[in-house]
């Protein structure tokens, strides 16, 4: 177990400052995530001299949102939490002066929108005022005043990082997983404009174009988030480019001569380049059997710089030069004794379920053959609109090196698949996408890979719900399950998710008081006597998002019930494991226990 977990953690946000010569990220290589900083040298293949900048163990950068962010080339702002508890704060670090600043405030959750050009404020937002609902604020880096600016109603307000348009700033509410609206505001006189109102519609400013136009991607009257120019004074929309597979990050480089395009495909990050304003498509190569994180463009070099995972490597950085057409990988992130090439790459698999096809991910041992008899471990994912992707997880290589296959299923709910399939579990968690799940098993059996009295699953927070669903709905199927921060009450955990996140729940998952019957047919903790298999709980203790209570009562009830059931939680650890000694406690216990019942 420790050699496939020995690898240096990158988190998914990073920030390269205004010359392109440092880039700023989040790694755990020290004990906790940390903030690091390594150069960017023309002359060199590698980053140089990476060193931490911040060291507390207790106090970390939060890696579940945008955490880094330059103020030209020597200050640097961070967004901070406590043993994942996501009471988020910002603290702005000078490296000239040594000085740290930390945003004041009483109470709430900060996040970060963007430094202005003029590096003279900073745009964030925050449910300090009113607990349920993000605003938007601005803070004033030369007099250090914190100004209010937009009040938001029972919505998540953030700030768009592009350039203004007449003064007003662009800003999305949030109104569900799969749909905002668009407004500006002007910061001096707080007067605010609608710019588009649609509902079912996600719409994400780009970049402001000449003619009072912006390009944008949206999924308006689409499946898919695509490339489009709104006009601001008609509001028509202009699409260009056809409805299919998402675009997940869309960059115009700071010269503005550059837009670059990352797309999900199947699960996978296409990279495309294109000329601004033009969008004439550019020839342009790179990887794509994993995911982008971010990408981030230097003028000053024309060279792209790129994070990257698969699943067989975890995050690395590389940069392309647009001007040779050459890539460099800066990091070297797999440090464990197995080589990267003995790792597995999976199978990607389509089966059908409910007049659909749905995606999945096959991983087998490099023995496995059918009619083989592997054992297999299902793995749900989180979410529940996310989804399972071409990504880097150190505990899948373990348990296929042990002989075991994974699949990793995309059921109704997850994204990429189009917004209808997305929004299908909104009122519907573990019903909608509860058929996938019973046609996916059955494919999994008829398929001959693995072995039918073989099977366990496994996963975390939505994951570990529909892991509690399927072994209190699904007789004589799974051997052992693991439960990691799962949801069991759909009742508590709407009442107990965090205050900015209420709004949205009456639609994602129900209302607790005018639906009770149906969030309690759903809910797990109502079925756990029909439990045929040994359950292992992990839990974190300061988790916001799935809290402790959730994890509490399964075991409880399972106890008086008679069931075989274990618990571990960890004092130090919120929605995840940040710490890679609790990670490694964590699936080594899993591993024991699912190993046990699975040989």
């Amino acid at each position: 177990m420790d050699d496939f977990m020995n690898r240096i953690t990158v988190y998914m946000h990073s920030a390269v400052n205004q010359d392109g010569t440092q880039l700023a990220y989040i790694s755990n290589l020290t004990g906790s995530p940390q903030v690091w900083v390594g150069e960017i040298a023309p002359n060199s293949t590698k980053m140089l001299y990476p060193k931490p900048i911040t060291s507390e163990k207790t106090k970390s950068p939060h890696v579940m949102a945008p955490a880094l962010a330059w103020i030209g080339n020597d200050q640097l702002v961070m967004l901070m939490d406590k043993n994942g508890d996501e009471q988020t704060s910002i603290e702005i670090m000078n490296f000239k002066t040594g000085e740290v600043t930390i945003l004041e405030k009483q109470k709430g959750r900060d996040y970060l929108g963007f430094v202005s050009k003029d590096k003279q404020t900073l745009y964030f937002s925050s449910n300090r005022k009113n607990p349920a609902a993000q605003s938007l604020y601005t803070y004033n880096l030369k007099t250090k005043k914190t100004a209010l600016i937009y009040e938001a109603k029972n919505v998540w307000a953030s700030w768009m990082p592009i350039k203004p348009s007449q003064g007003f700033y662009f800003f999305s509410e949030t109104t569900s997983n799969t749909s905002n609206v668009l407004k500006a505001v002007n910061p001096k006189t707080k007067v605010v404009k609608n710019i588009y109102t649609e509902p079912n519609t996600l719409i994400e400013p780009i970049a402001l174009l000449p003619k009072n136009k912006l390009l944008i991607k949206t999924n308006n009257d689409r499946q898919f988030l695509s490339l489009a120019i709104l006009d601001l004074k008609t509001k028509q929309i202009d699409f260009k480019m056809k409805d299919h597979w998402d675009i997940e990050i869309a960059k115009v480089s700071p010269d503005h001569k550059n837009l670059f395009v990352v797309r999900n495909v199947e699960a996978k990050s296409e990279l495309e380049h294109y000329t601004f304003p033009g969008l004439k498509k550019l020839p342009t190569k790179f990887k794509n059997s994993g995911i982008i994180s971010g990408i981030d463009y230097s003028a000053k070099s024309k060279t792209l710089l790129i994070g990257y995972a698969s699943p067989t490597e975890p995050k690395n950085f590389y940069r392309i030069s647009l001007k040779t057409r050459k890539t460099d990988r800066l990091t070297d992130n797999w440090t464990s004794r197995v080589p990267e090439e003995q790792l597995c790459y999976p199978k990607s698999i389509w089966y059908n379920s409910q007049g659909t096809k749905i995606h999945s991910w096959l991983f087998l041992p490099s023995k496995a053959k059918k009619n083989s008899r592997t054992p297999v471990i299902v793995w749900p994912h989180g979410g529940p609109q996310a989804q399972e992707r071409a990504q880097f997880r150190p505990i899948f290589q373990y348990f296929v090196a042990k002989g075991y296959a994974i699949w990793a299923p995309n059921p109704h709910g997850s994204t990429g698949y189009g917004v209808d399939f997305t929004n299908a579990i909104n009122g519907k968690w573990g019903t909608a996408d509860f058929p996938d799940m019973l046609n996916g098993l059955e494919w999994l059996m008829n398929s001959k890979w693995i072995n039918p009295d073989k099977i366990a699953i496994m996963g975390g927070s939505y994951g570990g719900y529909m892991t509690l669903r399927s072994i209190t709905k699904i007789s004589n199927t799974f051997t052992a399950a693991v439960d990691i921060f799962g949801v069991s009450n759909l009742v508590s955990f709407v009442k107990s998710v965090p205050p900015d996140w209420k709004p949205f729940m009456d639609k994602l998952v129900g209302n607790p008081e005018t639906e009770h019957a149906k969030l309690a047919e759903q809910s797990p903790i109502t079925s756990l006597d029909y439990i045929d298999c040994p359950l292992l709980v992990i839990q974190g203790a300061t988790d916001p998002r799935v809290v402790k209570a959730e994890s509490d009562q399964v075991v409880k009830k399972l106890k008086s019930l008679g069931k075989e059931v274990e618990y571990l939680v960890f004092e130090d650890e919120g929605h995840g494991f940040l710490k890679p000694e609790n990670e490694l406690k964590a699936y080594k216990v899993a591993a024991e226990f699912l190993e046990k019942y699975l040989k």
